[in-house]
C-alpha cells in the first residue's frame, strides 16, 4: 500500500502487525518511511531513531529499497530522496543508499550529484554491471549516452582543424 501512495492505509496495516507482535523487521523502517511520507516528521524522526540503535544496516536497506521501489515507479522523488538520505545516515558505509541516490538525482538532471554518488557507491564496492545489461536503470543509460555524445563531439571538432 505504500507504493500506491495510500499511506495512511499502510499505517494502519503496520500498527495492527505490531500491536500483534506479528511483525517484521522491516515495520520500524516503514514507520520512518511512513510518517515523513503523512508529514509527521517527529514520529518519523522517533522510529528512525530506534530502528538506528535495534540494527542501522537493515534500517537502511529497507529505506533504501522503499526509496528505489518510488524510483522506478515514477514516485514522490522528493519523499524518495529524502528517505535515501535517512539511508545514508543510518549506515553510510553501505554503497546502494549512495547508487540509489545517484539514479535519483540523474533522473532530475543533476550529472555532477550523480557522479559524486555513483563514485561513492563504487568505492565502497557497489557491483558493476555491464552499460549494455538491460537492468541498467535509466540514469545510468542516460549519461552514459550524454557522455558517449560530449567525447564524440570532441572527436568530431577535433578532426575538423
Amino acid at each position: 500500500m505504500f507504493h500506491s501512495g495510500r499511506y495512511k492505509e499502510a499505517l494502519v496495516l503496520i500498527e495492527e502487525k505490531e500491536n500483534t507482535g506479528s511483525g517484521r523487521s522491516d515495520i520500524g523502517p516503514l514507520q520512518v518511511a511512513i510518517h515523513l511520507a503523512l508529514g509527521d516528521s517527529m514520529k518519523a524522526n522517533y522510529y528512525f531513531h530506534q530502528c538506528l540503535s535495534e540494527d542501522s544496516l537493515n534500517l537502511s536497506n529497507v529505506l533504501n529499497d522503499i526509496s528505489y521501489r518510488m524510483e522506478l515507479d515514477g514516485q514522490a522523488p522528493d519523499l524518495a530522496l529524502k528517505l535515501t538520505n535517512l539511508a545514508i545516515s543510518a549506515a553510510p558505509g553501505s554503497p546502494y543508499p549512495y547508487s540509489t541516490r545517484a539514479e535519483l538525482l540523474g533522473i532530475n538532471g543533476d550529472s555532477k550529484g550523480f557522479y559524486e554518488n555513483l563514485e561513492k557507491a563504487l568505492k565502497l564496492g557497489f557491483p558493476v554491471l555491464p552499460l549494455t545489461s538491460p537492468n541498467q536503470p535509466e540514469p545510468y543509460r542516460n549519461h552514459q549516452l550524454e557522455e558517449r555524445d560530449r567525447k564524440s563531439t570532441r572527436l568530431n571538432s577535433s578532426h575538423r582543424t
